[in-house]
């Protein structure tokens, strides 16, 4: 398997790019198409890159809802979904924080390593 801080330092990457997008208020988000596909790229990297992660990793980090992340994964793959763009903004408001958060802390355990 690869190095999962490979995995990490793409997540924490695409969070700071939600982040950023997210910036510009609800409003931009459910208006503006070019964020609308910057949000949803970097959501989708995401959630592919938590699912690469080792299971012990993810075990050892129960604060975040991996399950629900892989679920917003294949949702957001679903090209025939249509995307409620009020609920991304909520998740990027509620949701990115913490998984920032605890994907800087993953980072640092590794490097312990």
């Amino acid at each position: 398997m690869k190095d999962p801080r490979l995995q990490l330092n793409h997540m924490l990457n695409c969070i700071e790019s939600v982040r950023s997008y997210a910036a510009s208020g609800p409003e931009a988000l459910c208006s503006d198409r070019m964020t609308q596909s910057a949000t949803l790229w970097d959501l989708t990297q995401i959630t592919l890159c938590a699912r690469r992660l080792p299971v012990a990793l993810k075990a050892k980090h129960p604060e975040i809802d991996w399950s629900a992340l892989r679920v917003l994964g294949r949702q957001l793959m679903d090209v025939f979904r249509e995307v409620n763009f009020e609920r991304i903004w909520w998740i990027v408001e509620d949701d990115m924080w913490k998984l920032a958060e605890t994907t800087r802390v993953m980072i640092e355990e590794l490097r312990a390593d």
